[in-house]
């Protein structure tokens, strides 16, 4: 940048990038930029302009720059334009502002101007949440537990009924898109919707976690072929199951307990949200997969859990 020539002002050669770092750099004695580089006072006299359009001035600016030995020199505006990098119009908004209200205007531009518009909506959707009941899992208590942190619903619902029933139940004003509470329910929350994966075998689920962690291509290689071999015995240990024998030397029988039913079993809203009864079922069937079933192969226990609980020990 070339040097400032003024007839007025004392002329300051220009310095670049230095002198800007100079003016923005805070100053010991506590003021603002405003007063230590600028005086704003009223103008001592008005003189008569020339065209009737052109406004008398307001106010009357002088701009000050900290030499190299920290001595304030007064500098006319346009070398103050060029050191501070901006146009005439800035610097006259903000002398104007702080002349008027004594307080420097904040920034406004960019940042986040929504953040805490829709917090009473976003409240709402925890809430709401945060009521709804997780279903019981198969063999094992995933949704009671509390070192799971994920937790499952129904599997006849979704995000898009949830987004109903949410609005069905806020007032007007809490109401959102259907997007707002995907987005809100899909980042907040660690939630499936159906049935999980359970009563898998332990020995695969073992090979998997071994398998995942491992870093060595030998050992990983290794724990892949005993998974392979572990399945294969698995699936030869199915094909004996199925397989009839007629001399009725080899009985075989297979157990289990059906999925909890909740009643009343209703689409229902004021159902869902209310307490329900658990019924269970335990049966034993006599015969293989390819077999026929009649009922005197079947054997079926039911009750709830007012009679009793689903138990190992109560089936036992």
């Amino acid at each position: 940048m070339s040097e400032l020539h003024c007839e007025k002002y004392t002329i300051l050669p220009s310095e670049g990038n230095r002198s800007r770092k100079k003016v923005k750099t805070p100053s010991k004695a506590g003021k603002c930029k405003t007063q230590q580089h600028c005086s704003v006072t009223d103008p001592t006299r008005s003189r008569k302009r020339e065209q009737e359009k052109n406004k008398p001035k307001s106010m009357s600016v002088k701009y000050y720059v900290k030499r190299r030995d920290g001595l304030m020199v007064n500098v006319c505006r346009q070398s103050f334009m060029n050191i501070l990098g901006v146009k005439k119009d800035r610097i006259l908004n903000v002398v104007k502002r702080y002349k008027e209200s004594d307080e420097i205007p904040k920034e406004r531009r960019g940042g986040d101007r929504t953040k805490g518009k829709n917090n009473t909506k976003r409240a709402a959707i925890k809430e709401f949440v945060e009521s709804l009941k997780c279903i019981e899992s198969h063999y094992c208590h995933y949704c009671r537990s509390k070192t799971f942190s994920r937790i499952y619903l129904p599997a006849e619902l979704n995000i898009r009924k949830l987004w109903r029933m949410f609005n069905n139940t806020v007032d007007k004003d809490l109401q959102v898109k259907e997007s707002f509470f995907r987005y809100f329910f899909t980042r907040k929350y660690n939630v499936g919707l159906g049935t999980p994966k359970t009563d898998m075998c332990s020995t695969c689920l073992q090979f998997q976690d071994q398998i995942k962690k491992s870093l060595d291509i030998n050992t990983k290689n290794r724990l892949m072929a005993q998974q392979r071999a572990h399945k294969i015995r698995a699936k030869c240990f199915y094909e004996l199951l199925k397989e009839v024998h007629a001399d009725n030397e080899v009985v075989t029988s297979s157990f289990d307990c059906q999925k909890n039913l909740a009643l009343p079993k209703i689409a229902d809203q004021a159902a869902y949200f209310s307490m329900q009864l658990n019924f269970y079922h335990f049966a034993i069937v006599q015969g293989t997969s390819k077999g026929k079933i009649s009922p005197t192969s079947v054997n079926s226990y039911v009750w709830t859990e007012l009679d009793h609980q689903r138990g190992s020990n109560e089936i036992a």
